[in-house]
């Protein structure tokens, strides 16, 4: 079985799934910048099968727009 991490995106106001976005390995916090329309994204060095490769950590910037 193949690892593929990801970003599930939620509609608060009627509890459903949106969508779901390749992540990085060990995602496991998100922070919103509702002003901005960007959703940052802490993760690990590593891969899987649907992720690229990140040398070092860092941080996964999403844009909502």
């Amino acid at each position: 079985m193949t690892f593929a991490p990801s970003l599930g995106i939620i509609d608060a106001g009627n509890r459903s799934l949106v969508t779901r976005l390749d992540a990085g390995n060990n995602d496991h916090s998100v922070a919103v910048d509702g002003a901005a329309h960007r959703v940052f994204v802490p993760h690990t060095t590593g891969s899987s099968s649907t992720t690229p490769l990140f040398l070092t950590s860092g941080i996964t910037i999403y844009s909502t727009e």
